[in-house]
């Protein structure tokens, strides 16, 4: 699924930030977002994320660069140069200060908010790196690779912990629990893989589907995580390894799936079938569809529950 998302990227891709005053209120369902769009990316966006602050969001790009906006007025503030391939996942460490990216140059980059500076390359797959993430403490990276393999790295020295093999295609996205003890890895084999970081032996193998699983969330309690593949997405229990839920409403393949930090009471969907979907991870229902788009929504992320004026972030392919 990855290598359609790459072929329908196009060439001018909006970043675009709606204000929504919602989230446990159906007061605002009829309410209309706010929308301002920024065109700072030459190439379409593969990835975006908040700061921890929330007032900030990067975005990573087919055209090679990570950039840093303001949440509030929508302008971009820095742009972070160096990787030689598309830009594919890229998060915040938990402080705040620096920013992991990981790129089809084969390499994760760590970067200084402040200055803009590569602090550190980390090299060592033999594929285009597909998703990485950040340990709670801020100590570890990790990645995902079209090598089939998952990495872990000391982001102190940059040295390579630990590899992980079990994948028999490309892995699309990893996650870390929160506890640091656990590596969570999904991929093109249409698995959801369980890993303990300390034996470095695989706990657990699940799916529920016969397609590929392009992204995964764990919610806040560390006990279930969200799966999408296709045009659904499930929720699954970890211990287990068994569905305990099916969320279908798009007609188009979703792209990426994110959960609200802190209560995890809501889930928001992006799809090719431009559409975001707002969901009730307790119910199973659809509260909501955003249309608007006028091309193929990649990915979004949705702000704390605890803020005055919840918002959310998505990039769309537009105009292509």
């Amino acid at each position: 699924m990855r290598k359609q998302w790459t072929f329908y990227c196009g060439k001018l891709i909006s970043i675009i930030l709606l204000a929504i005053i919602f989230l446990g209120s159906s007061a605002y369902a009829d309410e209309k977002p706010e929308i301002f769009v920024q065109m700072g990316h030459s190439g379409g966006v593969y990835s975006v994320a908040f700061s921890p602050d929330e007032k900030y969001a990067v975005s990573g790009s087919r055209d090679t660069t990570v950039k840093l906006w303001d949440v509030t007025s929508g302008k971009e503030i820095r742009t972070f140069t160096g990787h030689k391939g598309n830009v594919t996942s890229a998060v915040y460490s938990p402080d705040g200060n620096y920013v992991l990216s990981g790129s089809y140059d084969k390499t994760l980059k760590l970067w200084s908010v402040k200055s803009g500076r590569t602090i550190r390359t980390f090299d060592g797959h033999a594929g285009e790196v597909l998703s990485v993430d950040i340990s709670s403490d801020g100590k570890y990276a990790l990645s995902g690779s079209q090598d089939k393999t998952v990495k872990l790295w000391n982001i102190e020295s940059g040295k390579r912990v630990i590899e992980l093999k079990g994948h028999t295609d490309f892995v699309n996205s990893v996650a870390l629990s929160l506890n640091g003890k656990y590596v969570i890895s999904v991929g093109e084999d249409a698995t959801i893989n369980l890993w303990d970081i300390e034996s470095q032996n695989k706990i657990r193998s699940f799916s529920g589907t016969k397609n590929s699983i392009s992204s995964i969330n764990l919610l806040s309690d560390g006990k279930q995580l969200i799966g999408s593949s296709g045009q659904f997405f499930s929720l699954f229990d970890l211990s287990s390894g068994m569905g305990i839920r099916r969320f279908k409403g798009h007609s188009a393949p979703i792209s990426n799936v994110v959960l609200n930090s802190g209560s995890n009471h809501y889930a928001l969907s992006s799809s090719l079938d431009e559409k975001l979907k707002l969901w009730d991870i307790s119910s199973g229902e659809e509260v909501k569809t955003f249309s608007g788009h006028h091309g193929f929504v990649f990915s979004s992320e949705l702000l704390r529950p605890n803020m005055t004026k919840p918002h959310k972030i998505a990039y769309t392919q537009e105009g292509a």
